[in-house]
């Protein structure tokens, strides 16, 4: 991935880069994997698995090949003390999974109400772990949403609490629940 110029300083030519990068690498290179992968059930060749090697930073590459939705990108060495970079949106808007050692970055860009319900179910079933919100008052929104703008958040999400009864809830259950026997109440749509 090229050094990209930073977005809020200037959010068209930030945006001019990467349409660049797309163009001038991207969709050449994909076209020439896409010619050799192409089949009948696959007609762009994208290919559904790219093992990467950690001694070298093609992460921005593998990313935007593999399939949108279910494609995997996969590292099975150490990666200790090693930087990669990719361009996000290729991996949440497109849903595909970075799997690691130690760790996983998994797109999460939900396209409709059917994929947020069973998320949630997942959550809640311990499938997946979430990390624990900051929850922040009504008046303290602007604050944490500048906080996450400039990247200097405490939280990796934030939750605002305007109608949330107690802390530790973890199901929907839970909350309508919570709303019967205490004082709370949800808000009126």
């Amino acid at each position: 991935m090229p050094q990209l110029p930073d977005a809020k300083a200037d959010i068209e030519v930030f945006k001019a880069a990467v349409r660049d990068y797309q163009d001038r690498v991207m969709k050449p290179f994909g076209s020439a994997i896409g010619k050799i992968l192409r089949s009948p059930d696959n007609p762009r060749g994208s290919p559904d698995l790219v093992i990467e090697r950690a001694g070298q930073d093609t992460l921005g590459v593998s990313t935007s090949l593999v399939k949108p939705f279910t494609g995997r990108v996969i590292f099975a060495e150490d990666m200790a003390g090693q930087r990669f970079t990719f361009y996000a949106p290729q991996v949440w808007t497109r849903q595909r999974r970075i799997l690691m050692p130690t760790a996983s970055i998994l797109g999460t860009h939900l396209c409709n109400a059917f994929e947020v319900a069973r998320m949630n179910d997942m959550i809640a079933a311990g499938l997946l772990e979430v990390t624990e919100p900051r929850v922040v008052p009504w008046n303290g929104l602007p604050e944490a949403h500048q906080a996450m703008w400039d990247n200097r958040h405490s939280g990796a999400t934030y939750v605002v609490n305007h109608a949330l009864p107690e802390m530790g809830l973890r199901s929907r259950d839970a909350l309508l629940e919570a709303w019967a026997a205490g004082e709370s109440a949800p808000p009126d749509p």
